[in-house]
């Protein structure tokens, strides 16, 4: 079992990962065993001499405009190490202090030197920060930002559209064209970082609503998200069956909404015996 972990007392920040051992060759050499990283929001905040929009926390630690994240490296070296502070990109761009954060398959897929799509992870390619499951609280907001302001709790789309397509702008984002996913290069850095810079943002965020909390919201990112469309499209109707196949997270999760959209019986099947 290897681990990595890291703190900075005060309450300022606090990241940490496991992975475990596995004789599971489908899925690799290694599994996340629980949450990728987890980075409680700062309480001390302080408006920026550099742009007086922008509030955040001491701990950024702006005079050397430096960052913890877990970066990707190459083939099985992600690594937990000091990375480039994000600023913004764009007017309509925002800053998020994140909060929580996960791991997904394709990061695992990543990981590995795999292929995702037509990209290629086995060699060659610049160090980023990974991850596109996340949520956190705005610490800086772009003269473009109509939905958000600092302190704003806020979830996140796995990655940001265009905003300028026919899709984006009849509100239908999530079929532009243009749409990058954050974590998979460095086009658009990822969210298992203190820190990430979110694009188009009234497009790409949501608000977490009053008593939700940052745990629960982490699964609206995209594996809740991911198990809802594919039961959806099978058209399951209240009293009928169905089967789930594969019983890791997003598995398990359309098991339990199979029975909340009136499935009377749900066969959960996986090739792993212990799953």
């Amino acid at each position: 079992r290897d681990s990595v972990s890291h703190s900075r007392h005060g309450g300022n920040a606090c990241l940490s990962l496991r992975l475990e051992q596995t004789d599971y060759p489908e899925v690799g050499k290694f599994q996340p065993a629980s949450k990728a990283l987890t980075v409680p929001s700062c309480g001390i905040r302080a408006t920026s001499p550099e742009n007086p929009n922008r509030v955040c926390g001491k701990d950024r630690q702006r005079e050397n405009k430096k960052m913890k994240a877990l970066v990707f490296n190459g083939p099985r070296d992600i690594r937990y190490e000091t990375y480039p502070d994000p600023s913004l990109k764009t007017e309509n761009s925002v800053i998020l202090n994140v909060e929580r954060c996960s791991i997904c398959g394709s990061d695992l897929h990543m990981y590995h030197g795999d292929n995702l799509g037509t990209a290629s992870y086995s060699d060659g390619v610049k160090p980023f920060c990974v991850g596109h499951e996340f949520a956190g609280e705005i610490v800086e907001v772009g003269k473009q930002v109509h939905r958000f302001k600092v302190g704003d709790k806020v979830l996140a789309s796995g990655g940001a559209p265009c905003g300028e397509c026919s899709y984006c702008l009849s509100g239908h984002a999530q079929l532009c064209s243009g749409w990058t996913a954050f974590g998979l290069s460095t086009g658009l850095n990822g969210g298992q970082a203190e820190f990430v810079n979110v694009p188009m943002a009234d497009l790409t965020l949501q608000p977490i609503p009053e008593g939700i909390s940052a745990e629960q919201s982490i699964l609206l990112t995209d594996a809740m998200c991911t198990a809802y469309f594919g039961l959806t499209r099978t058209g399951l109707l209240p009293g009928e069956s169905v089967a789930v196949v594969g019983l890791g997270p997003i598995g398990l999760i359309g098991v339990e909404l199979a029975f909340i959209l009136g499935a009377s019986e749900v066969f959960a099947i996986d090739p792993v015996a212990n799953r």
